[in-house]
């Protein structure tokens, strides 16, 4: 799985999804989608790469709206020439995101 193999978090479940997602640093935006998740951490399909160690919000949809969930970016994965898979931290997750993986 990319995301322990990117991230120190090990003792985390992880699920298989996709979930399309905005990411935003700053002014900047950009889109992904995310592939595989746990509570503590994320990885993101994307074709933007963010600098290490930012942080940024992750705009997920959930039951008709959006959550806004605080992340860091903690490694990167290659995938091709265009795109790449961000792992990236959850630093406080919303009881809304734990619910999700109750």
């Amino acid at each position: 799985m990319i995301i322990c193999s990117l991230s120190e978090k090990r003792d985390c479940r992880e699920i298989q999804m996709e979930i399309k997602a905005r990411l935003f640093f700053g002014n900047l935006l950009s889109l992904g989608t995310s592939t595989e998740a746990s509570k503590h951490c994320m990885c993101i399909d994307t074709k933007y790469r963010f600098p290490l160690h930012s942080w940024i919000n992750l705009l997920i949809p959930f039951k008709n709206d959006l959550m806004n969930v605080p992340c860091e970016i903690s490694g990167f994965l290659e995938v091709d020439s265009l795109h790449d898979t961000m792992s990236i931290e959850i630093l406080t997750p919303p009881q809304e995101y734990l619910e999700f993986f109750k």
